[in-house]
This record gives C-alpha cells, sequence and structure tokens, in this order.
C-alpha cells in the first residue's frame, strides 16, 4: 500500500531531470492505487487493517487533491486552501509544465474537459509573457523576424515568415508619413503585432501537439523510476521551431516538484560551513558547494572533451 507514495516520491524528488510535470502522474497513480486497495476483495485481519487504513488514507488523499471525479485544474492563479491550510488540487503551473512537457503532453493525468481549460490557460500565459516593456513588436521581431540563423529544428515556414516580413517592412516603409508617425504608426503597428503573435502562439501549439512524444527511457536500473529523457534539451533543438512555446518551456519546467533539491544544498553547505568553520568567505562558500553538486557533471565533460580531441 505505501509502495505507491515511496515511488512518488524518488520520482518528485529527482535533481537531475524535469520534475514538475511529473506531478500530476504521480497524484493519480497514488488514487488509482489506493482505489484497488479499497475495492480489493478478501479476508483476514491483517487485510482488513489494511484496507481501513487505505480507506482513511483516501479519505484524505480525495481532501487534499479533490475528489475523483472533480476538476484537477485550478483555473486561474487563486489557490483554494482546505484543511490546516493545505492547498487544494494541483497549481495551475504542474497543468501548465506538463502541456510544455513532451512526455507529458498528451496530458492524460487530466479530464478531457480539463485539456481544453490547460490549453486556453497557457495561450493567455504565453501571451501575458511577451506583453513586456516596450510593447509585444519588439518581443515578436525578436523571436521570429530576427531569427535569421535557425538551428536543424528551424522549420521551412519559420524562414519564410521571416522573409515575408522583412518584405513587408520594406513595403510599410515606402509609405509612411509624419502624420502616421504622430497618430496612428505606433498604436497600429503594435495591434498588428499583437494580432500576429496571437495567431503564431496557435499555429505553434498546433504543430506541437501533432509532433511525437519523447519517450521515457530507464538508464539506471539500480532505480525504480529510472531516469527519463531530457525535455529541456528537446526544447533546445526545437527553439526556432516553437519559439514563442519555448520560451514558456523554459519558464515552468525548471520548477522543481519538491523542495528536497534545495534541501540537499543547504546539507551540504552544513558539512562545509560549521561553529568552527565560520569565517570562510561566502563567495568560495558558493564554489565549493557548486563543484559539489557538479563535479560529477565536469568530470564527465572532460572526459568527453579530452576524446574529442
Amino acid at each position: 500500500m505505501l509502495k505507491p507514495f515511496k515511488d512518488a516520491q524518488e520520482l518528485l524528488e529527482g535533481d537531475k531531470y524535469v520534475t514538475l510535470s511529473l506531478l500530476p502522474i504521480a497524484i493519480k497513480a497514488i488514487r488509482a492505487a489506493l482505489i484497488r486497495i479499497v475495492g480489493a476483495e478478501g479476508g483476514g485481519a491483517a487485510q482488513n487493517r489494511v484496507r481501513n487504513l487505505a480507506k482513511r488514507l483516501l479519505f484524505d488523499f480525495r481532501e487534499r487533491w479533490k475528489p475523483d471525479n472533480a476538476s484537477q485544474y485550478l483555473v486561474g492563479d487563486v489557490i483554494t486552501r482546505g484543511r490546516g491550510i493545505r492547498q487544494v488540487g494541483l497549481h495551475p503551473m504542474a497543468a501548465f509544465a506538463s502541456a510544455l512537457d513532451p512526455r507529458t503532453k498528451l496530458l492524460k493525468a487530466y479530464s478531457k474537459e480539463d485539456h481544453i481549460k490547460i490549453r486556453d490557460g497557457l495561450h493567455n500565459k504565453a501571451m501575458d509573457h511577451f506583453m513586456l516593456p516596450g510593447g509585444v513588436v519588439e518581443c515578436a521581431h525578436q523571436e521570429v523576424v530576427k531569427n535569421t540563423i535557425p538551428d536543424k529544428g528551424a522549420s521551412e515556414s519559420l524562414s519564410r515568415h521571416a522573409k515575408i516580413a522583412s518584405k513587408e517592412d520594406f513595403f510599410n516603409m515606402g509609405q509612411e508619413s509624419e502624420e502616421d508617425e504622430t497618430n496612428e504608426g505606433t498604436m497600429g503597428e503594435e495591434a498588428d503585432a499583437f494580432a500576429n503573435l496571437e495567431m503564431q502562439i496557435e499555429s505553434e501549439s498546433t504543430k506541437y501537439k501533432s509532433t511525437g512524444k519523447l519517450a521515457f527511457y530507464e538508464v539506471d536500473k539500480d532505480v525504480t523510476t529510472g531516469v527519463h529523457a531530457d525535455p529541456l534539451l528537446w526544447w533546445k533543438e526545437k527553439r526556432f521551431q516553437f519559439p514563442i512555446l519555448a520560451c514558456l518551456a523554459r519558464k515552468y519546467l525548471c520548477i522543481p516538484a519538491t523542495e528536497a533539491p534545495s534541501e540537499r544544498i543547504f546539507s551540504t553547505a552544513s558539512l562545509l560551513l560549521s561553529k568552527f568553520r565560520n569565517r570562510m568567505d561566502p563567495e568560495l562558500a558558493g564554489r565549493m558547494v557548486f563543484i559539489k553538486k557538479n563535479y560529477d557533471w565536469y568530470e564527465e565533460f572532460l572526459t568527453k572533451k579530452a576524446s574529442e580531441e
């Protein structure tokens, strides 16, 4: 009965891969396991005690993560608090991370009704993300028009879009007048950029849903949950094909699902700094903690570099 909790803890406490997008999957797996145990048939004193404990856990679980058939997506950023000031339901950022993770983009941990809400919410977040100081014009130009050196993941449509935008800029430049610049120039340009940005978000979302799902793969067989494919590397390759969604992916996929990674850093720092060693320069201490947490990666990097040379 406790094994699903253990598996979820090991899965979500990882610090070598993206975890927030896996939170809805872990919640659904625990719920399904508790329901299965509660509904299991058979007698025996021991099994009855386990079943009664599973009932109490399932009652608390439904109170904490909403009932089984209820919408698991919290619309907006208003968080509902329940008993013990606990958050009720999954945070919207977990839903956005799942939608932007190519491993979990099918959103199987959510209902079909929630799929539409999450897509709409992600669309609104994309628009908000690019409503930066300076207007949407600079954002659109930075992500699309000025992107003249696409990588391997770039699509032909993006290059064609940049060429068309360049021709339109040249065509509009020949029709500019002082009256346009003073009265309508800025407002018209921002309105057009706003509309183009909204169309591009919709286009990227449609293409992203049609791309293949990034598969899970196990590297370390000693770890029950395995080490998973890195969605951030996938987005790095596709950043020119999906420039807007890639920005959102970097924003949401970097959020850890638990505090475990930061707690490990505190534990490492406590081994380095103590009441017997409390005059170390903060910058030196930070570098030593950084080396401790990244030494394996750096050693692998040096080995790879030596083999290439």
